[in-house]
């Protein structure tokens, strides 16, 4: 099972050996992991955000792909932190929005974590 984990970079899935089957033969499984990621906008706003494939959202954010930021222009991004499931990253997202606020957000970003759980 796995945990959350932090980072400012994005990670591509990874591939996992899968044991041996009866016919000795060896495959790979790919595990996708959900992403909860904060951006910083041009105007200084944050942005928060899910995803599972954090590399290409990034991309339509900064771009001006994406409707949500493409107004507010997606600067960079600040924190992003990995959850085992899109359910759970999506969960976490919406109690960091319904929030509404900036401070915890900045606390957030200090910290290099996010401490709210999902439901």
């Amino acid at each position: 099972m796995f945990g959350t984990r932090s980072h400012n970079a994005p990670v591509a899935p990874t591939p996992l050996r899968a044991d041996r089957g009866p016919d000795q033969s060896v495959g790979i499984k790919w595990i996708f992991m959900a992403y909860v990621y904060i951006l910083k906008t041009k105007s200084g706003k944050y942005y928060v955000g899910s995803t599972e494939n954090l590399s290409t959202r990034l991309a339509h954010h900064i771009g001006g792909h994406t409707p949500s930021t493409k107004k507010l222009g997606a600067e960079a991004l600040l924190l992003s932190q990995e959850y085992e499931t899109l359910k759970d990253a999506r969960s976490v997202e919406y109690k960091i929005k319904n929030l509404k606020r900036k401070d915890y957000i900045e606390k957030m970003l200090k910290d290099g974590y996010i401490k709210v759980k999902p439901s």
